[in-house]
């Protein structure tokens, strides 16, 4: 399941056990802000969400754009995720308009 990390500031978890689309709708429904990192050995993104909506993707790797490569992540059999608490000022720049992760899925 959804377990809290060594930190209470976010949960981390297995993408074999919790797919990244419950780990997405979880974190919209609870209206999180923060980093979403995702690693697969190979490969690793950051989603960047401000009250649960996707408003930034890191490393968009061979990916057309940031929806594609959230699609790209999406189909990952395996891998980690780990979701980072961030306030209001710790955001930045935010690199695309809100976009509902799940009217993606």
């Amino acid at each position: 399941g959804l377990s809290p990390g060594s930190e209470s500031r976010g949960l981390r978890g297995d993408l074999q056990h919790v797919k990244l689309g419950s780990v997405l709708s979880f974190l919209e429904a609870e209206k999180k802000t923060g980093d979403l990192r995702l690693e697969n050995g190979q490969d690793h993104a950051t989603l960047r969400l401000v009250q649960g909506v996707l408003r930034d993707v890191r490393n968009v790797g061979h990916a057309a754009g940031p929806v594609e490569r959230v699609f790209e992540l999406l189909s990952w059999p395996n891998g980690q995720f780990e979701f980072f608490t961030l306030t209001p000022d710790e955001l930045g720049e935010l690199g695309m308009e809100p976009t509902s992760v799940t009217f993606m899925l």
